[in-house]
């Protein structure tokens, strides 16, 4: 018997999961008092709900292509066990060729340190299937997406004034994420820098997830195997 442990699933949860608390902290802020121990807890709570929820979602997107070249690898080399215990594993039932899990296997060194769509598409442009388009959603969305994590894990902001104009990086942001209809949450404001400040709340919680959920589905469709998140994704929705 072997255990697998598929990190993109528990990762997808907690996107969802953490989204969700944001969102119930947005929803109590009416009732808590300016300036009160309980509003800064719950100020502190929501900014640790969505900075997890939404670096949750790209760590959902390194995981899914790492097991790709995982999952395909431990196939190949134990085709003869029955099962395998854990959700999913689509890799065991012959979904993947042989040659195709022999091809990812061969070429997990040389692609382990590229950046993280760069993987989808190599994986996608070595099984000879079409690559996205980088100019078109669902790419252009997960690379802001990507860019967003790598702000706020590397983050060098300097000062910015309140109320000024947005910056490069959050004008293109911002489109993606519905232009002027993308309201502040209640912990911040409308004259707060769009990141993080504004981005950091539900909706783009919310957002975050639909960009690596749509990445992920478009990848799978294209290279014709369902992803090992799939039985949960019913489950995985943010309203």
């Amino acid at each position: 018997m072997t255990l697998f442990k598929w990190s993109s699933i528990s990762n997808a949860k907690t996107a969802v999961l953490m989204a969700r608390q944001c969102r119930e902290r947005e929803q109590s802020h009416p009732a808590l008092a300016q300036g009160s121990p309980e509003a800064a807890t719950a100020t502190d709570e929501h900014w640790a709900f969505a900075s997890s929820s939404i670096v949750s979602s790209v760590m959902f997107m390194e995981a899914n292509i790492n097991e790709v070249f995982l999952s395909a690898s431990m196939a190949l080399s134990d085709e003869t066990r029955p099962n395998f215990v854990g959700d999913g594993f689509p890799y065991v039932g012959g979904l993947l060729s042989r040659d195709d899990r022999g091809k990812l296997e061969d070429t997990w060194d040389l692609v382990e340190g590229a950046g993280l769509l760069d993987k989808y598409q190599f994986v996608l442009a070595l099984l000879g299937k079409e690559r996205m388009d980088k100019g078109n959603a669902p790419y252009q969305p997960a690379n802001a997406l990507v860019g967003v994590r790598n702000k706020l894990i590397h983050f060098k902001e300097g000062p910015h004034e309140v109320g000024s104009e947005l910056r490069t990086f959050e004008r293109n942001l911002r489109s993606f994420l519905g232009g002027t209809h993308f309201q502040p949450h209640p912990f911040t404001s409308a004259g707060n820098p769009l990141f993080p400040d504004q981005l950091f709340g539900y909706a783009g919680c919310r957002w975050a997830w639909r960009t690596a959920d749509a990445f992920a589905q478009e990848f799978h469709k294209r290279l014709g195997i369902e992803a090992a998140y799939q039985p949960f994704r019913s489950t995985l929705t943010l309203a």
